[in-house]
């Protein structure tokens, strides 16, 4: 079983989540694997994910991307 903990903060216009740690592939699978249409717009929430939207159809360069994002 999958546990995956972070930060969420809601705004009064949008809402962005930040991981406790890494993320990785297997994440975000079961992610997808939990629910399909929720993993959708949880992936565009994450905090770094504007700059690296055209990476999500491939989630390893989009984990690339957000961890490279997010340890900066």
């Amino acid at each position: 079983m999958g546990r995956i903990t972070g930060t969420l903060e809601i705004l009064d216009n949008s809402w962005t989540w930040k991981s406790d740690k890494k993320l990785t592939v297997s994440d975000l699978a079961f992610i997808d694997k939990v629910n399909p249409s929720f993993a959708i717009a949880f992936k565009r929430h994450i905090v770094g994910a504007d700059m690296c939207e055209k990476l999500v159809p491939d989630q390893a360069k989009f984990i690339k991307c957000l961890n490279a994002v997010n340890q900066a």
